[in-house]
């Protein structure tokens, strides 16, 4: 009879882990092309890496987004590039809007679109029209000079 270490087990497992992390790195990979499709290349990198380091580290942290990315490189460097990449230009509206595409072929009738995060007096019918059904608008109430006449703005625009 042949004894086994349990070094062949967690071998396995190993290359298993590496083959899921694979995947879900492909996945990521897929699904930020198609939502950043109309940025830059740069962005687009951009949008990928911080989809990914979000997932990996479980975390919104610029540092640990880096960590997770794992670049031959100082961290500080990385961090530096990704700062400065999210630092140059908002494209929410043009993700917002992808977004918005690819659900409304999977949305049935009786289902709510609800978009949350970079809603403004200013891109409200717009979102709308791509079709939102709900718009939660936290920042645009909280540094309104007056966050009623804010709301009641975004309100009349989205009916």
């Amino acid at each position: 009879m042949v004894q086994h270490s349990g070094i062949t087990g967690d071998r396995d497992a190993m290359t298993e882990n590496s083959r899921t992390a694979a995947v879900i790195k492909g996945q990521i990979s897929k699904f930020s092309g198609i939502i950043s499709r109309e940025l830059p290349k740069p962005k687009q990198r951009l949008v990928r890496e911080m989809i990914y380091g979000i997932q990996a580290a479980k975390d919104i942290k610029l540092s640990n987004i880096t960590r997770s990315l794992n670049e031959p490189l100082a961290l500080i460097k990385t961090e530096d590039r990704l700062s400065r990449n999210l630092d140059d230009r908002d494209f929410t509206d043009e993700i917002n809007k992808e977004i918005c595409r690819l659900a409304s072929r999977k949305v049935l009738d009786d289902m709510v679109i609800a978009i949350d995060g970079g809603i403004t007096e200013e891109n409200a019918q717009e979102v709308v029209s791509a079709g939102a059904d709900a718009l939660i608008a936290g920042t645009a109430f909280f540094k309104a000079a007056d966050p009623a006449q804010t709301a009641a703005k975004i309100r009349a625009m989205t009916r």
